[in-house]
C-alpha cells in the first residue's frame, strides 16, 4: 500500500485516534479465508525474535482438559492441537520494531464456517506515545497487508474495535472498511 492509498483511507479512520485517546484499546483488521499451508514458519517469520511469540492468550475448546490447557506446549503442538479444534482461537501476542515505533499485536487464528480466518489487533498504547502516531497506524497497515500477503487472505478490512467480523469480501458491515 503507498502513501496515496493510505491518505485515502486515512479520511475515512482518522476518529481512531481520538478514540484511542478516549480509552479504545485498540484497532484492529481482518483477513477472511487464509491459508495456515507451512503454518509454524509463517507465525516464526512475525517477529524478529520469535522465542517472544506469546500464545498465553489462545482460547481452548470446551471439551479441552485442564492438563491439556495447562500444560507448557510447544509451537508444533499449538498447531496440531488447533488444527484438531482442541484450541477454538489461536492467539499470538508480539512486539514488532519499526523504523521509529515499536507496535503491539495479537493475532487471532480462528476456524469456523469450514475456513480460517485472521483477526489482528494493533493496541493503543504504543501508537500513542509515538511521535507520529498516524504514521504509527501506516505502518500497522503496512503490517497488516503483509500479513494478508503471508496468509494468501482474498482481501483485508480496517476498523475499530468491533464484535461482528465480515463474513463475506463483498458484503460486509459499513463499520469495516475494505482495502484490498
Amino acid at each position: 500500500m503507498d502513501r496515496k492509498k493510505f491518505e485515502s483511507i486515512w479520511k475515512d479512520f482518522s476518529y481512531i485516534l481520538d478514540e484511542m485517546k478516549d480509552g479504545v484499546c485498540y484497532f484492529e483488521g481482518y483477513i477472511p479465508n487464509i491459508s495456515i499451508q507451512d503454518f509454524k514458519i509463517k507465525l516464526l517469520t512475525l517477529t524478529e525474535e520469535p522465542s517472544k511469540l506469546d500464545f498465553s492468550s489462545t482460547v481452548w475448546s470446551d471439551d479441552s482438559s485442564d492438563s491439556e490447557i495447562n500444560k507448557q506446549h510447544e509451537i508444533d503442538d499449538l498447531i496440531s492441537l488447533f488444527k484438531n479444534q482442541k484450541i477454538v482461537s489461536l492467539a499470538v501476542n508480539y512486539d514488532k520494531q519499526f523504523a521509529n515505533d515499536k507496535l503491539s499485536f495479537r493475532l487471532l487464528f480462528d476456524y469456523w464456517n469450514n475456513r480460517y480466518d485472521l483477526e489482528i489487533i494493533c493496541y493503543r498504547e504504543n501508537v500513542l506515545q509515538s511521535n507520529n502516531p498516524k504514521e504509527a497506524i501506516y505502518q500497522a497497515v503496512l503490517h497488516f497487508q503483509k500479513l494478508k500477503i503471508l496468509f494468501n487472505g482474498p482481501a483485508f478490512f480496517l476498523a475499530e474495535t468491533i464484535n461482528e467480523s465480515p463474513e463475506n469480501i463483498e458484503e460486509y458491515p459499513d463499520y469495516w472498511i475494505r482495502i484490498e
